[in-house]
């Protein structure tokens, strides 16, 4: 296959936890593409009362035959993580590009044991996913051109911006906005200010969407320790370490 000759993206199968993967699935459907989700089977009774669009029962096994392309989305559950691309892998044989997503480790580690690197596209991106605008993507030196080339394509059809980044967790953006997000709970633990006083001084003084405290309860707290964690496991810098009020506030 020519790097010009794309693999078709109609059919995707997305894997994941349900508020993840429904919102990336309602844009797919949105723009015409047929999306299946794949649930653990506690959530699989929830995910039937939220959605019409089709998810696969707990005895169903995907197969390369029923979806054109598969999306990964597992952040904060490692074991899980692994277990999917594992799963995928050996779901779709050939050469069906997988999606994967690079929150909490670099696209090189989660490829460690896959047997055909090259048909996957590593994926940062800023939750929560019924917002985010912006895609940046993810290869290796063995990825294969056409199967990049068809994840771009995928991207933009649901109204995405698309840049390419070096491999590493979290890419630009999430890693920016997790370390903006940590520091503050480090200001906090420290005094420095009250939560709503930090949260106005950096909307009003930066023009931020959001406030820093209140931008981490809308990714979800554990989500950005598990960022912050995948990025001093990759660059062993003490600027990622994530802040103990941080760590606590997650579990809260």
């Amino acid at each position: 296959m020519s790097e010009l000759e794309l693999y078709p993206i109609e059919k995707i199968l997305f894997v994941g936890p349900l508020d993840d993967v429904l919102p990336l699935a309602e844009r797919a459907k949105q723009a015409g593409h047929t999306p299946t989700l794949l649930l653990a089977p506690a959530e699989i009774e929830e995910g039937r009362k939220r959605t019409k669009i089709r998810i696969l029962a707990a005895e169903e096994h995907a197969d390369a035959e029923q979806f054109d392309i598969a999306f990964e989305c597992y952040t904060t559950d490692v074991t899980s993580k692994y277990e999917a691309i594992q799963y995928l892998e050996d779901a779709f044989p050939g050469d069906a590009p997988i999606v994967t997503l690079t929150l909490t480790s670099a696209l090189c580690d989660l490829l460690t044991d896959a047997v055909a690197p090259e048909r996957f596209v590593g994926v940062s991106m800023l939750p929560p996913f019924s917002e985010t605008t912006l895609a940046e993507l993810v290869k290796l030196d063995s990825t294969d051109p056409a199967v990049f080339a068809t994840i771009e394509s995928l991207f933009e059809s649901i109204g995405l911006k698309i840049a390419t980044v070096g491999d590493a967790p979290a890419g630009v953006l999430v890693r920016a906005v997790a370390c903006l997000v940590n520091e503050s709970y480090n200001a906090l633990q420290e005094g420095v200010a009250p939560a709503a006083d930090i949260d106005t001084a950096m909307k009003l003084g930066v023009n931020y969407p959001h406030g820093p405290i209140a931008w981490g309860q809308k990714i979800g707290l554990a989500r950005v320790e598990a960022i912050m964690d995948g990025l001093y496991n990759w660059f062993h810098e003490d600027r990622y370490r994530a802040t103990p009020l941080l760590r606590r506030a997650a579990r809260m």
